[in-house]
This record gives structure tokens, C-alpha cells and sequence, in this order.
């Protein structure tokens, strides 16, 4: 369990980084902020999300959430069952009409990892989603390759949900890239340049997914309805970290 003396430093740190102001800040900031952070660092701390080793990677930077093309992706795949043949038939015709080559491989590449990510059961189950589920199989498959997005989801996204605050606020962004260096060693070597881009891109993600809304300086959860059948898919799959990320429960 994180202590409140560590969470008023926290809060301090993030201040000064925010204001740019090299004094504490001033109690209203802290009463108003340190009891949300307290219980989001308590939540993360007291529930181990899936360990997994996979190195965070900045590499996200250079990403969109790209629905359209992933939409696209699955489909040829499902039909052929052939993901190399996907692959060269996205090259050839250019079909994600990008603007050059090497931008077509790179969006090619990064989205048929995502698809590939996927189950055969859950590509299959994709075409029978409404569009709000299937933007989130599309958040699923980021979060299954970019370690990054998935981290994020877990430690902030989801007590989200389970403190029925619903807001994503700058503070909490700052503090999440603060302490990613903690458990990830090479988070460290990011400068403040690809942090800020990075975040850029992981709010962008959460937009496109349409799964907060911009409200003042804010992200607001939205509420939005899982379909049963991709609850049992990732319930086959053993995915209790995703359903717990989506929809906020604890058991």
C-alpha cells in the first residue's frame, strides 16, 4: 500500500514539473488531487496486472490507431487465412492508399501485428461486433503488441472505472511517465521530447477508440456497453486483465 507522505511528494514533484513553480504547491491543489492519487497508486499497487517481460518500447510514437486499415486487415485474413498473402496484397495495391512505400510497409507491418495478435475465434467474432466493440478489439490488439498502451490501461485506465472518477487528468498522465522507469529500466533513457509524444499518442489511442471524450483539461470515460459474446471470448482466452481493464471489475 503506497503511503499518503508519498503521495504528497508525488503530487509536489508533479506541481513543480506542471508550473514550473519551485515551491510546494498550495493545499487546495493537494486536497483536491492527493486523495484520487492515493487510492489509483493503492488499486495498482494491491492488484498485480500479468506480468509480462516484454520490454516498453517508444517505438509508439510513430503509430495511429488506424481502424480503418485494421478493419480491412482482419477481413482479408478471415477470407484467405493467409497472413503473407495478406501482407503482399496490401503492398502491391497499395490499399491502404498511403502516401508512400515506405509508410505502406511501416502501417502494413504494425497492423497486421495487431491482427495477428489476435485469436482465430476472436478475428472470426470481429465482423458480428457493432462498430463501439469492434474499435475495442482494435484497443485490444494494440494493447496485446505495444506493452506500453497495455501498462497504461491497467495502472490508470482502468481505476478509472473502479473509483467512478472517470477522469483521465493531466496530473495522472505525468505521474504514470514518472514512474515507468521504476519497473522498465529503458524508460529511463526517454527524453522529454518522446514523453510528451508518447503521451500524445496514448491519448489519441483512447480518442480514436472512442472511449473518453475531451472535457476541459480532462478525459472523460465514456460509458459504453461490452458485447456479451466478446466478454466470453476474452473470458475463454483468460484475459481477465482486459475485462477488468474495460469494464472496471475486480473479480
Amino acid at each position: 500500500m503506497i503511503g499518503l507522505k508519498a503521495v504528497k511528494s508525488q503530487l509536489k514533484n508533479i506541481w513543480r514539473s506542471q508550473t514550473g513553480h519551485t515551491v510546494s504547491p498550495p493545499i487546495w491543489y493537494t486536497e483536491l488531487k492527493q486523495v484520487k492519487l492515493f487510492f489509483t497508486l493503492s488499486i495498482t499497487n494491491s492488484q498485480a496486472r500479468k506480468v509480462d517481460m516484454k520490454r516498453i518500447s517508444a517505438s509508439a510514437v510513430q503509430y495511429q490507431f488506424w481502424f480503418a486499415e485494421f478493419v480491412q486487415s482482419i477481413g482479408m485474413v478471415v477470407d484467405s487465412g493467409d497472413l503473407s498473402l495478406v501482407r503482399q496484397k496490401i503492398l502491391a495495391e497499395n490499399i491502404f492508399q498511403a502516401s508512400s512505400s515506405a509508410r505502406l510497409k511501416s502501417e502494413t507491418n504494425v497492423v497486421l501485428r495487431r491482427v495477428d495478435s489476435l485469436t482465430p475465434a476472436m478475428r472470426g467474432l470481429f465482423d458480428r461486433l457493432d462498430p463501439v466493440n469492434q474499435r475495442i478489439v482494435n484497443l485490444i490488439a494494440i494493447m496485446n503488441t505495444e506493452q506500453l498502451m497495455y501498462v497504461f490501461m491497467y495502472d490508470v485506465f482502468r481505476p478509472e472505472l473502479i473509483l467512478g472518477d472517470r477522469q483521465i487528468e493531466n496530473y495522472e498522465l505525468s505521474a504514470f511517465f514518472k514512474k515507468l522507469p521504476l519497473e522498465h529500466h529503458e524508460a529511463a533513457q526517454w527524453t522529454e521530447q518522446t514523453i510528451r509524444r508518447l503521451q500524445a499518442t496514448v491519448t489519441h489511442y483512447l480518442r480514436s477508440a472512442q472511449v473518453v471524450k475531451d472535457y476541459k483539461d480532462a478525459l472523460v470515460v465514456q460509458n459504453y456497453l461490452l458485447d456479451e459474446r466478446l466478454v466470453a471470448q476474452l473470458q475463454q482466452e483468460n484475459h481477465l486483465d482486459y475485462l477488468a481493464i474495460l469494464t472496471g471489475r475486480t473479480s
